[in-house]
């Protein structure tokens, strides 16, 4: 046979078989760099949901209780920020990036 001489073989339907495709020579994703980059992408939500939230409640001096929100002077400039509206929102952040995985 033909195809028996070329690396083509037949199947018991008698249709040639002409092997399995090969994979991409890629190389695969560390376990450290599948973990990182959802948590690089999840730290914008959290940025915005600090701001946010730090704002309005921050707004006329309040701290927030829990929420331990600091307000900064900068330039003439008044800012609220809270570390741990900031750490809440990358946490959910990340949950969600990795269960859409």
């Amino acid at each position: 046979m033909l195809w028996q001489a070329s690396g083509v073989g037949a199947n018991d339907d008698g249709l040639a078989d002409y092997g399995q495709v090969a994979e991409p020579a890629c190389a695969p994703r560390l376990a450290a760099e599948a973990a990182l980059i959802p948590l690089i992408k999840a730290a914008f939500p959290g940025m915005l949901l600090s701001w946010l939230v730090s704002t309005f409640v921050g707004a006329h001096g309040g701290s927030g209780g829990m929420l331990n929100i600091q307000h900064f002077h900068l330039a003439g400039n008044d800012f609220a920020a809270s570390w741990t509206l900031f750490v809440i929102g990358t946490s959910l952040g990340w949950a969600l990036l990795k269960m859409m995985e």
